[in-house]
């Protein structure tokens, strides 16, 4: 067994029972279709949101977060995350910046749940923007810290009127 293997199995078992955690990760790489003998941090990244389903089945939210954040650690996500700033004018605006979202999403490698609410976060304050005003801009901005989390923060407006959400990824 490879050391990456290893290490992820004892990741795991750290929040787990040592025969759950075996069997975590012995059906993940079992339905990823790369090798599982010549396991790599690039498959890692690939399994990531199915490791962390399952740890979440067996732990509490915060037990869960703290997997998350090693597994992050172990993939070696370490690359600071980059603000995105999405103009918003219009109706074809709005639906590109949505397409932009998901792919900053995906860049970041951001859970389905938390997708889907930066997503929603972005669509109505997108739409605000499209029917109150004339044109603003939506940031996301990435937040340092112990707990990974984006700000939203929409400007539109002559006024500068500005509405923020913090969400956890």
């Amino acid at each position: 067994m490879d050391d990456l293997r290893s290490r992820l199995i004892e990741l795991v078992a750290a929040h787990v029972s040592p025969i759950i955690a075996r069997g975590i990760v012995t059906r993940a790489l079992e339905e990823h279709p790369g090798d599982p003998e010549k396991l790599n941090r690039d498959d890692l990244r690939a399994l990531r949101s199915r490791l962390e389903a399952a740890v979440r089945m067996f732990v509490d939210a915060s037990s869960g977060d703290a997997f998350s954040e090693k597994l992050g650690e172990l993939i070696g996500d370490q690359a600071k995350q980059r603000s995105l700033t999405l103009p918003i004018r219009g109706e074809r605006e709005l639906a590109e910046a949505l397409s932009e979202t998901r792919r900053l999403c995906d860049e970041w490698q951001v859970r389905a749940l938390a997708r889907q609410r930066i997503a929603t976060v972005v669509s109505e304050l997108g739409r605000n923007i499209v029917n109150y005003t004339n044109g603003g801009v939506i940031e996301l901005i990435p937040v340092e810290g112990p707990k990974p989390r984006v700000l939203v923060r929409a400007s539109a407006g002559r006024a500068g009127t500005t509405v923020e959400a913090e969400l956890d990824l």
